[in-house]
């Protein structure tokens, strides 16, 4: 199956949506079987939209752990380059023990 523009920001409004209505400081996301590659027009928007959000809900440390596929690695690091006032700590990793271990510090 093909991830849909419509199906990946219905991912992104779960993801910030349960931000908001927790109040996560911390996130891992673990893309290590994500296989799409999230066009930059898409990656703008989903930042345009979600990154005040979740800021604002005081988001600040993140944990990603990347795909196999470097063209995803690619992209969620774009994606994240979206954050142009570095409001986002970001990490990357290949292993989530090594997220979880940075997350907690």
């Amino acid at each position: 199956m093909r991830l849909t523009r419509v199906h990946y920001l219905a991912i992104q409004e779960v993801f910030v949506t349960t931000v908001v209505d927790n109040k996560v400081r911390a996130a891992l996301l673990d893309l290590r079987d994500f296989k799409y590659p999230i066009a930059p027009a898409l990656q703008e928007e989903v930042a345009n939209k979600n990154f005040p959000r979740a800021i604002a809900a005081g988001l600040r440390k993140i944990a990603i752990v990347n795909s196999s596929l470097l063209t995803v690695q690619v992209s969620s690091e774009q994606l994240m380059e979206e954050d142009k006032d570095a409001v986002f700590q970001t990490q990357y990793f290949n292993d989530l023990d090594s997220a979880y271990q940075w997350l907690a510090v």
